[in-house]
């Protein structure tokens, strides 16, 4: 089975398939995927035929770029010569822009701005293959794999600082794409309004997974930092617009009588008062659970079955920070939400209610 992973180091792509139970056990002539990402579900539910083929958006035109390179390959199962030279060229640009490492003066920080501006070009100048390269490569250059932008729509990331021999580890890299068949019929657009038409002959299923950060004012520090606009405002589900996409998606899949709807967003998050020892390890002194009100009623409004996920990886996983030590703090640990309507309920193992069920 080729692996599913499309562009690697994406924060949320929702692989765990014992966390994240979209399929129920029914195929799927046609899946309804407004916000795209990585894909690794869509992949997977593809290549193991839950999925017959889908329909899917995604507003970044550097992650559309990886899906139109992934989608020209063309290979069957048994010609992996195809395979194995398309996948050549995409390496042979990954190649390329580590070779600017390797081979010359530049350093890792020179070469993050270098790929930043690939994409902020938003491709312009360079051909597809080049700038899906610079995409998938970005993301092993950005801390916590999530590549974001400002309100200006231009990349505002950090790079990463955990990998202290760089020419090791850029000389081992290398990257494959997944399987595809052109017998799927991917289609791709570049807005989740797009996505949803009723399609009344086809079984159908809707994975509804919308980002979790919205761009905020602010500019980068020094060419490579992070603004505060997503210290502060990062992962709020209760920003109007994220809302409203979620909100709109959700109701789409309803209006074209999807078979399956499948949701997530944050519901609620844990404040915790934070101290540090003297060792600089953090203890929970104090926490206080606030509900997000508006996306909780809303989905309940509707009928849909809940479930809480729990922490979002990686907000629970903190180490000793010596610097810290004998300080005071407070964080906020957000849990994510799953929401079910439509064939079976994953999470409980029972019969959902139908949408005419919920109407009534």
């Amino acid at each position: 089975m080729s692996n599913p992973m499309l562009i690697p180091r994406y924060l949320g792509g929702k692989s765990d398939e014992k966390k994240y139970r979209v399929w129920d056990g029914a195929t799927y002539d046609l899946a309804y995927i407004p916000f795209g990402g990585s894909l690794r579900w869509t992949i997977k539910a593809l290549q193991r035929g839950w999925i017959k083929s889908a329909r899917v958006a995604d507003s970044d035109p550097a992650v559309r770029a990886v899906y139109d390179v992934w989608q020209t390959q063309e290979p069957t199962w048994s010609d992996n010569r195809l395979y194995q030279r398309h996948n050549s060229r995409i390496q042979c640009y990954l190649q390329d822009f580590i070779d600017e490492i390797l081979l010359a003066t530049q350093t890792p920080s020179e070469l993050f701005a270098d790929l930043k501006n690939i994409i902020d070009s938003k491709g312009e100048g360079v051909n597809t293959t080049e700038y899906a390269a610079a995409k998938i490569l970005l993301h092993q250059f950005v801390h916590g794999g999530n590549v974001r932008c400002n309100e200006k729509g231009m990349l505002n990331v950090s790079p990463r600082t955990d990998k202290p021999d760089w020419s090791k580890w850029l000389k081992n890299y290398s990257y494959d794409l997944p399987w595809y068949s052109p017998r799927w019929g991917v289609e791709v657009f570049d807005d989740w309004t797009k996505v949803f038409v009723p399609t009344p002959k086809l079984k159908t299923i809707a994975f509804i997974d919308p980002p979790y950060s919205a761009p905020g004012p602010g500019q980068r520090s020094g060419g490579i930092g992070m603004s505060k606009a997503y210290a502060n405002n990062g992962g709020n589900p209760n920003d109007p617009a994220l809302l409203e996409m979620h909100k709109g998606a959700v109701l789409a899949a309803i209006d074209v009588d999807c078979d399956r709807i499948v949701a997530t967003n944050y519901h609620g998050h844990w404040l915790q008062s934070i101290e540090y020892d003297g060792d600089g390890v953090p203890h929970v002194v104090n926490q206080q659970w606030i509900q997000y009100e508006e996306i909780a009623k809303f989905m309940q409004s509707l009928g849909f079955y809940f479930h809480d996920l729990g922490p979002l990886q990686g907000c629970t996983n903190r180490k000793p920070e010596p610097k810290n030590a004998g300080k005071k703090t407070k964080r906020a640990v957000r849990h994510e939400g799953w929401w079910e309507m439509g064939g079976v309920r994953q999470h409980g193992q029972v019969d959902q209610l139908s949408l005419l069920e919920v109407a009534a």
